[in-house]
């Protein structure tokens, strides 16, 4: 029997018992190698250069992120203003590509008055061209009455938001949109904009907001639910529903291209639940 033979018998005993012993050397022991987990990313956390936002200035917040998702939070608990980004893969990140990645990461965020108006302006890039890097983006503020995000590769979630909201998912470039998320308790008179290439529209506000409604869906459905407000000449289908909400004068659109279009009008503590269940969107809850 030659070397390679003899090898291939004692690689078959272990297999077969576990644990055997080469001639003329110790027991040898079958080990199963652990793969440890990837290191999940902390985030990098900083406050916007310019001025304080506080509570009460109807103050706005405009904000770009062709890479992910972005989360705004409204807490007038809050004196000022935060942004936290986080790379990400759905393969995970190794510690060396997550510190370059956050090495990477291009970050602009801001304060400057326009207009008479307090504006909280954010930008988040990188400078890594790998596929299938994200950036997730949480805003936090005391204040938000006029809200604009774009984004791609990622949903969109404004909590406790109010006013003026113009949302565009998907169409920065060629990237997918995602969900968009409201949930407030700040009532919403608009103008009101909101558009995805694909994902769903779930929107939760209160009884005093208003506007003229025109939800659209262009392969799902639209589903309305209004218990504490008022609409006037509503016209429902099951892909499209018009109508005016308390009076409203203002556009309140929300359009998707693959996907559901859900409003739900009435008086709940949405922006104070942590976690939220979209899912339980008008008629569905």
């Amino acid at each position: 029997m030659n070397a390679i033979r003899v090898g291939a018998a004692i690689l078959a005993c272990c297999a077969l018992l576990g644990a055997c012993t080469i001639p003329g050397g110790a027991p040898f022991e079958r080990t199963e190698r652990i793969a440890r987990p990837r290191p999940a990313p902390v985030g990098i956390t900083v406050e916007p250069e310019g001025p304080t936002i506080a509570r009460g200035t109807l103050a706005a917040v405009d904000v770009i992120n062709p890479r992910g998702s972005v989360r705004v939070l409204v807490d007038p608990a809050l004196t000022r203003p935060s942004v936290e980004v986080k790379p990400w893969t759905t393969a995970g990140l190794s510690r060396a590509e997550l510190r370059a990645a956050e090495d990477a990461i291009d970050l602009v965020a801001q304060t400057v008055l326009e207009d008479g108006q307090m504006v909280l302006r954010v930008r988040a890039d990188t400078h890594i061209e790998w596929e299938h890097l994200r950036l997730d983006l949480v805003i936090r503020t005391p204040d938000s009455r006029t809200t604009t995000v774009r984004n791609q590769h990622g949903i969109v979630e404004l909590v406790g938001v109010g006013g003026q909201i113009a949302v565009s998912s998907g169409e920065l470039g060629d990237g997918p949109g995602g969900d968009i998320r409201i949930r407030t308790e700040t009532p919403v008179e608009g103008p009101v904009h909101l558009s995805t290439t694909s994902g769903d529209i779930d929107i939760f506000v209160p009884g005093e907001s208003r506007g003229v409604l025109e939800l659209v869906s262009d392969d799902g459905r639209v589903i309305v639910n209004v218990q504490d407000g008022v609409i006037t000449g509503a016209v429902p289908e099951d892909n499209r529903f018009t109508g005016v909400l308390n009076g409203g004068v203002n556009t309140f659109y929300a359009h998707t291209q693959h996907g559901r279009v859900s409003l739900t009008v009435e008086d709940g503590p949405w922006a104070r639940r942590g976690v939220f269940d979209y899912g339980r969107s008008g008629r569905d809850r």
